[in-house]
């Protein structure tokens, strides 16, 4: 709480914008992905299966595989999509992510190169 009170509210709404965004363009890669596989599905469908996946990730201990789980049955059971189709169009949005996060990795490494060595010498555990 104390922290969010001392917060720049220009840069909080720019993260809301920035994260809102983000969901924006994770469904459209999705779309044209399962549009790829010969699954026609509207903006909104990819758009509101990525929140509940979402919401299954964060209220579940499985981390990622609950909400990816949850994407491939709303997709079998709500738009009747082959269970083969709905997991390869899920596996493929993943390595489209790692692709994106490999990129990113590439860029910032020269800035973490450029970063002095931290020393732990008088770093000791208990």
């Amino acid at each position: 709480g104390a922290i969010l009170i001392e917060a720049r509210l220009p840069f909080v709404l720019l993260a809301i914008f920035l994260f809102l965004v983000s969901l924006l363009i994770a469904a459209q890669r999705w779309k044209i992905i399962l549009s790829s596989l010969g699954i026609p599905v509207r903006f909104i469908d990819p758009f509101r299966i990525n929140l509940v996946a979402m919401m299954v990730n964060n209220l579940t201990p499985s981390s990622r595989m609950g909400g990816e789980a949850c994407r491939i049955l709303m997709l079998q059971k709500r738009d009747r999509i082959p269970a083969k189709k709905a997991a390869l169009s899920v596996f493929l949005d993943r390595v489209t992510d790692l692709l994106a996060i490999g990129c990113l990795a590439l860029i910032a490494l020269p800035a973490l190169l450029s970063i002095p060595k931290i020393r732990f010498q008088n770093f000791r555990l208990a």
